[in-house]
């Protein structure tokens, strides 16, 4: 591992590359020295996110009781002030974060949680074991014949999103699609590039499964959504809930 000088800026494009992953070194330095450490913008950082900028800068903590402290402390720290990402947002783009679950007031956030938890308790997971099994006989038979794969998009990056499409009700015949639309989601880096905004795709996805579930309830998690009347959710917090689980499955479950 390369010695990372304590003035270096996170936004440094070298700096992960040359640390091969995590620069560690930059944060045991930060942690002895400046454990809430602001990191400012850098001229040569070139947001690729629609909608964005980084003309502020964003603290580091780098302390894990610090980080637990904060993360438990509502008053003072907000994920629904500014979002939840370190880019600056314009107007659209920080409404459609704060449309999202994750960055809900407190009250909000524990009322949609009491309604979408019993489908990831315990119990509930324990009746998906049969189709998870199954669909990892289909994900294993698909690669078996060629005798070599790409394990994390071939198998690791489909198994929790398939599973993810049973809970949802998503027919079979989109399960691909949704694969391929959480993948593009998840690889920020290259978003600048494209020209079809796959966030924007699965929303369109999520309002032609709401308005199927609305038109024959199934009790999948998407139905239980789109008919519940205790949360006053909207189409737009039905599409960032489905994006946020369709994305948890390539970024977490898959590694």
């Amino acid at each position: 591992m390369t010695t990372v000088q304590a003035t270096a800026n996170l936004l440094d494009a070298d700096i992960f590359p040359a640390e091969k992953g995590p620069p560690h070194a930059l944060f045991d330095a930060w942690r002895a020295e400046t454990p809430v450490h602001w990191n400012p913008p850098s001229p040569d950082y070139v947001v690729t996110l629609p909608g964005s900028s980084m003309t502020k800068g964003f603290w580091v903590l780098t302390r894990y009781q610090d980080v637990v402290d904060v993360s438990k402390d509502q008053e003072r720290f907000s994920s629904h002030e500014g979002g939840s990402v370190i880019w600056d947002l314009n107007d659209d783009m920080l409404m459609r974060q704060r449309a999202s679950f994750m960055n809900f007031l407190p009250s909000p956030h524990a009322a949609i949680k009491r309604v979408i938890w019993p489908a990831f308790a315990a119990n509930a997971i324990r009746s998906l074991g049969p189709d998870i099994e199954r669909l990892a006989v289909e994900l294993i038979d698909e690669v078996a014949a060629s005798g070599k794969c790409e394990f994390v998009f071939d198998v690791a990056s489909k198994l929790p999103v398939y599973t993810f499409c049973e809970l949802m009700g998503i027919p079979e015949a989109m399960r691909a699609e949704v694969v391929d639309l959480g993948n593009a989601i998840a690889d920020v880096e290259t978003t600048a590039s494209r020209s079809m905004d796959p966030t924007l795709r699965l929303f369109a996805i999520a309002e032609e499964l709401s308005e199927a579930k609305r038109r024959q309830p199934d009790g999948s998690l998407m139905s239980l959504l789109v008919h519940d009347t205790t949360l006053g959710l909207e189409q737009i917090n039905i599409n960032m809930l489905f994006n946020v689980i369709a994305i948890a499955g390539h970024e977490t479950t898959r590694s």
